[in-house]
């Protein structure tokens, strides 16, 4: 299956090394409260390596598309709202074979889940950052879970590095 590349963009070091910080998280967690919960931030800073990616890309989408974008919405635990959004856009019966898949450790869902104020617009976008690569796993469940629930995934891809200088 050929995803569709929404785009390649570089990125900056320094912002990734203040997202790493904390200072960057926080700044856009204030900024954009739409696209990042509590959950998110919590996970942000114990995981401090990881997710800068998936937060550029959204705040990315947020202001080329004027679209918003939840992470981790896979997960039934992390939050109501998360799992409201989902539900909503998806179907209960996508949502429980979504978070059966979860809890059998198989491959995650893409990063973020994509849409417009008002719902009618949705898509998958999968993250990758300059050394990641989209696994074979990955491209045949992203082919199933765009047949099962009729929502495009979409790549999204930062390579190369942009300096702020």
């Amino acid at each position: 299956m050929a995803l569709e590349l929404l785009g390649t963009f570089p990125f900056d070091p320094e912002h990734q090394a203040l997202f790493r910080a904390g200072t960057l998280v926080r700044a856009w967690a204030a900024a954009y409260p739409m696209l990042f919960s509590t959950h998110d931030v919590r996970l942000a800073h114990s995981q401090r390596t990881r997710h800068y990616f998936e937060w550029l890309a959204a705040v990315l989408l947020f202001h080329t598309q004027g679209l918003v974008s939840v992470q981790k919405y896979e997960f039934p635990g992390a939050s109501r709202e998360k799992s409201a959004t989902l539900r909503a856009l998806l179907g209960a019966e996508v949502c429980d074979w979504l978070y059966s898949r979860q809890a059998q450790r198989v491959v995650q869902c893409p990063d973020l889940l994509v849409f417009n104020s008002d719902m009618s617009r949705a898509y998958f976008c999968e993250v990758k950052g300059p050394t990641d690569q989209l696994r074979l796993s990955q491209r045949e469940f992203f082919r199933e879970l765009a047949e099962r629930t009729g929502k495009p995934v979409k790549l999204l891809a930062f390579t190369g590095r942009k300096t702020s200088k």
